[in-house]
């Protein structure tokens, strides 16, 4: 469970730093009462808060693209996955990866992105999450804009599937 760092302390005006678990948190306690006072995280829970920022960062951008299946949306008020498709093909290219689509139906792709190794390799490891969402009738957010209630982040696909694949 991640939680912000305002409520390692318990006091208002906390540090503000970003989220993290719990169980790493459990030896580590904000005494200064002074809302200006920002503590020098130890270094692992410093690269967790940038990291997590990072995450919450992409998966802002992927809910931000709209990739209800066809077959969910009846009325077609939401295009397919292409868009999604394409945005994740020039983001893998631009970690490096050398980047297939295959359009297997119309607005339909599927997206390889396959990273070289640097040495020789003992094992391939993949990770095949899908691309398109259910429908958006019924939501009670924006679906396409990535919105925090509490310590949850709510958007289409932001669980299934979007969120595991921004933390990738």
């Amino acid at each position: 469970e991640l939680i912000d760092s305002v409520g390692v302390a318990g006091q208002p005006g906390g540090s503000g730093c970003g989220l993290y678990r719990k169980h790493e948190l459990r030896n580590w306690l904000v005494t200064s009462p002074s809302p200006s006072y920002k503590p020098k995280l130890p270094p692992k829970l410093d690269r967790m808060s940038r990291r997590a920022a990072s995450v919450a960062s992409l998966l802002a951008e992927m809910v931000a693209v709209p990739s209800v299946n066809p077959a969910g949306d009846p009325g077609g008020s939401v295009p397919g996955e292409a868009r999604m498709g394409e945005w994740l093909a020039e983001h893998l290219r631009g970690l490096g990866a050398d980047v297939e689509v295959q359009w297997l139906a119309p607005g339909r792709p599927n997206v390889i992105g396959v990273f070289a190794p640097s040495r020789p390799a003992v094992a391939t490891v993949v990770f095949a999450p899908h691309l398109d969402t259910v429908g958006v009738a019924g939501m009670t957010v924006p679906p396409f804009a990535l919105t925090r209630r509490g310590e949850r982040l709510h958007g289409r696909g932001a669980c299934d599937t979007k969120g595991p694949t921004a933390a990738l």
